[in-house]
């Protein structure tokens, strides 16, 4: 199967779709699996609207040992617009999965840290009265995520 081949092969099969999909049901059978790993990790209860997914890859596997292929469709995880780690789904050839994993960075737990005290200072700036779009400009994150923290206020 060569580039476009599997780029099609993705497109029949709503890899992409499948796996933003995947990964936020991931996220949300973590916390109701096992709550106290997931708030440890995200050192709190991790507002699951805040994370964001972006298409990293789309790559073809042999494996030769066990002489079978796979498809790996892999997400950047963003949180507050910052990498915090890797989201992988792996396919069949006839597009049913066969396995998924969240790979957090190193430095996910001071994203996730710096992500709270923009909270914070988003909260506190609206108190002082300033625009959700000046306050979207001093923090650098988009003003959908900035109107959604203030109302779950």
């Amino acid at each position: 199967m060569d580039t476009s081949q599997l780029i099609e092969w993705s497109v029949i099969h709503n890899i992409v779709e499948r796996t933003e999909c995947g990964f936020f049901s991931y996220l949300r059978e973590w916390k109701k699996a096992n709550r106290e790993d997931y708030i440890d990790t995200f050192m709190g209860d991790l507002d699951i609207y805040l994370c964001t997914a972006k298409m990293k890859s789309i790559q073809l596997t042999h494996h030769f040992e066990l002489s079978y292929d796979v498809v790996y469709s892999t997400l950047y995880v963003l949180y507050l617009g910052e990498r915090i780690g890797e989201y992988h789904m792996i396919f069949t050839l006839d597009g049913a999965i066969e396995d998924e994993g969240l790979q957090l960075d190193q430095t996910s737990k001071d994203s996730i840290r710096e992500g709270s005290i923009k909270l914070w200072m988003i909260r506190s700036a609206r108190n002082a009265g300033l625009s959700i779009h000046s306050i979207a400009q001093a923090v650098e994150i988009e003003e959908n995520l900035i109107t959604h923290l203030l109302n779950e206020q």
